[in-house]
C-alpha cells in the first residue's frame, strides 16, 4: 500500500520535488537508497489508473 501512496504523491508533486537531502538515506531492510527507488517506472512496475479520484491535498503526505 505504501508504494501506491508514493505513486499518488509522485503524480501530484513530481519526483523532482523529493528533498535531495534524503536521496542518500538507505531504506532498510532493502539496502537501497531513496534515490534508487524514486521512480516507480524505472523499477518496472506501475499501477492501473484509478476509477475514483483520491484527494490528498489535506493529507499530511501531500507535501
Amino acid at each position: 500500500m505504501i508504494d501506491r501512496i508514493w505513486t499518488l504523491w509522485q503524480q501530484n508533486n513530481g519526483i523532482e520535488n523529493f528533498p535531495t537531502g534524503l536521496h542518500h538515506v538507505v531504506l532498510e531492510p532493502f539496502g537501497l537508497t531513496a534515490a534508487e527507488v524514486l521512480n516507480t517506472q524505472e523499477l518496472d512496475y506501475e499501477y492501473a489508473d484509478n476509477m475514483i479520484e483520491i484527494d490528498l491535498s489535506s493529507s499530511k503526505i501531500a507535501g
